[in-house]
């Protein structure tokens, strides 16, 4: 059976000839028969399966490693692929092989590897070094192609696109291949196809297992995505991959590999899905079809198919059929300016016209590119590359555009989760967001080794990594982008600390700072008790540069001003009414009340909100207590410099957050007597150690010309 990414035909080429089965040992000779006729047919996986089981039976058979690498290459396992070619070089070169065209090929097939595999300067030294050996034509047309697509993977690379590119993360993705995001018009359900492993189901021939459609919820506080799950009532024991949604939403276009590949729709009544229905022989062959894409208005369906038709240009062509009468009507093949003699694949017709599509021709870095082109009357325009960073030296496929303006594609570049992963895209100022601070601490019974661990932390929507060492305290911070993806390690004398490799998506809400965890450097190890530090801390009156409390000095303590969620009602305060009682006697006082919000909702919203808080004490002072409108000034800092944490483990804490609904009091102009404020008591374990105290400008016990 042929998954559908892995099923995308390869256009053969090898001059490098397989073993006649007559020069083979018979316990070779069905093994070299099944090697040949799967790879003729480009069914690598059972090929490579052959192959490598010759390779233990021939170790010095340098056409065997190099047919194998090959197989390898087209499974999309470039670093085995690879190993296989690098052994059938070093062979072919110690025998000082007669086949010369066989080593060639094989150089050739190192050059493809390296681009591939995004080392595009290694992979023209290679191509290069070769070339003026080479007198086969063929070989030399497929030299100088791979040359073309080295040459215009760096003129891309060099003119990047302002685009944002993001791994969606180790939660969507796994260790196994996915592909293909399909987006709900509402953007709340995220269709993808992966080969994760599924109990009760049965590995393939590469040891993997088979294609099935998930379904993931995004979670509409952090707009993130969950964990994806099976969906219902559209997978089968035939590899089934999600193609593409109608508009409304109702028809669920797939790939089943039946039949040789076969397209099918699942139509929704209420909220399930029901069992696909392949399409009309219109549509459905006995070639592969694969990709589908329909247009906004439901009338045209594209799709690509490897079918023997008249007009076909060469491997996978895309074809577009009208809607008659309720079914679809003949397929008519796009033509040249779109389709190449090489494989076509992945339509997607966006609303505004733009046909999006990957193409292994035109003018591409090399393997599968994204294009997009438009149709003007009956002629398409030239397709246009989209570049980098969304094309790159490996395999780009699956494009489509969610509602929100975000691309979304497939791509086995390097240092994914996996052999190919889900990205979504978008213009940089679209993508851009903020920093959260995550304040984590170390801990171990020994207390001079906290500085010594080793925090690895790796963004998994950029691939890039950073390592972060503790302080003396075992405090640490990681800096996180909203809406990334993230893997944390913690090490100590180069040993992972067991049990400690953690996931996270960091929310798009996310407040500004974050309690992420604490870990024990040794585990298991019962430390001694010596700590006695009590729940709660008492933070320190506000002014440093204060002298000392005198006698007439009023000193008033935050307490009683905490509000419950979303509200801005006050109903009685003592803390008000001391500084009611302040202000009624010292008449030349004046003092800002600032008002504060947790991190739950947008930060617009909460703004707003803090700003209600604090005319809320404004009114009761001067309208219950008597206080000079002119005393009071207000300020709202909504969800900013939070005294506690909002998130503690990943999670809005409410016993946490619930200290953050406050208001401040910052003295503008002192009285008669002077005024301290001490800020709010709060539990030690919630206790932000960054938060900064508001409260004290004025500094003279009389300042006549402070204003």
């Amino acid at each position: 059976m042929k998954n559908r990414l892995l099923s995308l035909s390869f256009v053969l080429f090898t001059v490098a000839g397989v073993c006649s089965v007559e020069n083979v040992s018979a316990q070779d000779k069905e093994v070299v028969m099944e090697a040949e006729d799967a790879f003729a047919a480009s069914e690598w996986i059972i090929a490579a399966k052959n192959y490598k089981q010759l390779v233990v039976n021939n170790p010095d058979n340098a056409l065997y490693h190099s047919n194998l690498g090959y197989c390898y290459l087209q499974c999309g396992k470039k670093d085995m692929a690879l190993t296989e070619l690098k052994k059938a070089q070093s062979l072919y070169a110690s025998s000082n092989s007669k086949n010369k065209i066989a080593a060639y090929t094989n150089e050739y097939y190192i050059g493809t590897t390296l681009r591939q595999s995004d080392k595009v300067t290694e992979a023209l030294a290679v191509l290069n070094a070769v070339k003026p050996q080479v007198t086969d034509k063929k070989l030399l047309e497929k030299i100088d192609d791979e040359i073309k697509a080295c040459a215009v993977a760096n003129e891309l690379k060099s003119h990047p696109k302002d685009v944002t590119v993001l791994n969606l993360g180790r939660f969507v993705n796994s260790s196994a291949q996915e592909h293909t995001a399909i987006v709900s018009a509402d953007n709340s359900l995220l269709f993808l196809t992966s080969r994760k492993k599924v109990e009760g189901h049965q590995t393939m021939d590469d040891g993997g297992y088979d294609e099935n459609v998930y379904v993931c919820t995004k979670n509409p506080a952090t707009q993130t995505w969950a964990e994806p799950q099976l969906l219902e009532g559209v997978n089968s024991e035939y590899n089934v991959a999600v193609a593409c949604m109608s508009s409304d939403g109702k028809e669920l276009y797939l790939y089943n590999d039946d039949k040789n590949g076969t397209i099918m729709v699942s139509k929704k009544t209420g909220n399930r899905w029901g069992e696909p229905v392949a399409l009309n022989a219109y549509i459905n062959t006995d070639y592969r079809e694969t990709g589908v894409s329909i247009s906004k208005d439901g009338n045209k369906l594209y799709f690509a198919s490897n079918r023997d038709a008249a007009n076909a240009q060469g491997g996978l062509d895309l074809y577009v059929s009208d809607r008659m009468n309720g079914d679809w009507g003949p397929a008519v093949n796009l033509g040249p300016t779109v389709n190449s003699p090489m494989d076509e694949d992945g339509p997607f017709m966006a609303d505004d016209g733009t046909f999006y599509f990957s193409s292994k021709g035109h003018n591409g870095l090399g393997g599968y590119d994204i294009f997009k082109s438009t149709l003007h009357g009956v002629k398409w325009s030239e397709p246009e590359n989209l570049g980098s960073p969304i094309n790159t030296s490996a395999d780009e496929i699956f494009y489509s555009i969610a509602k929100d303006g975000k691309s979304y594609f497939t791509s086995d570049r390097p240092n994914g989760s996996g052999a190919s992963d889900l990205y979504v895209a978008g213009p940089s100022k679209l993508m851009e967001t903020s920093q959260t601070i995550y304040q984590g601490a170390v801990t171990h019974c020994d207390k001079t080794v906290l500085n010594k661990s080793i925090v690895r932390v790796r963004d998994n929507s950029t691939a890039e990594e950073t390592q972060i060492v503790p302080n003396n305290y075992g405090n640490f911070e990681i800096k996180a982008y909203k809406g990334h993806n993230y893997s944390v390690s913690f090490e100590l004398n180069g040993e992972i600390i067991s049990g400690a490799d953690t996931l996270f998506d960091v929310p798009l809400n996310a407040p500004a700072l974050v309690n992420y965890q604490t870990v024990k450097l040794d585990p298991g190890v019962v430390c001694p008790v010596v700590d006695t530090t009590p729940s709660v801390v008492v933070t320190e009156p506000v002014a440093k540069n204060l002298e000392d409390v005198k006698s007439g000095d009023v000193v008033i303590e935050l307490k009683d001003v905490k509000f419950e969620f979303a509200s801005s009602e006050i109903g009685s305060s003592n803390t008000l009414d001391e500084l009611a009682a302040y202000l009624n006697s010292n008449k030349k006082a004046k003092v800002k009340i600032l008002g504060y919000c947790d991190a739950v909702g947008s930060a617009a919203f909460n703004k707003d909100l803090s700003l209600k808080r604090a005319a809320a004490a404004k009114n009761y002072l001067v309208n219950k207590k008597g206080v000079k409108a002119s005393q009071l000034e207000i300020a709202g800092y909504g969800e900013e410099n939070p005294i506690t944490f909002n998130v503690m483990n990943g999670e809005f804490n409410e016993s946490s957050k619930q200290y953050n609904r406050r208001l401040e009091f910052e003295v503008l102009k002192q009285g008669e007597h002077k005024l301290i404020v001490k800020p709010l008591s709060v539990p030690t374990n919630f206790y932000n150690k960054n938060y900064k105290v508001s409260g004290y400008k004025a500094s003279k016990r009389n300042p006549e010309t402070e204003i």
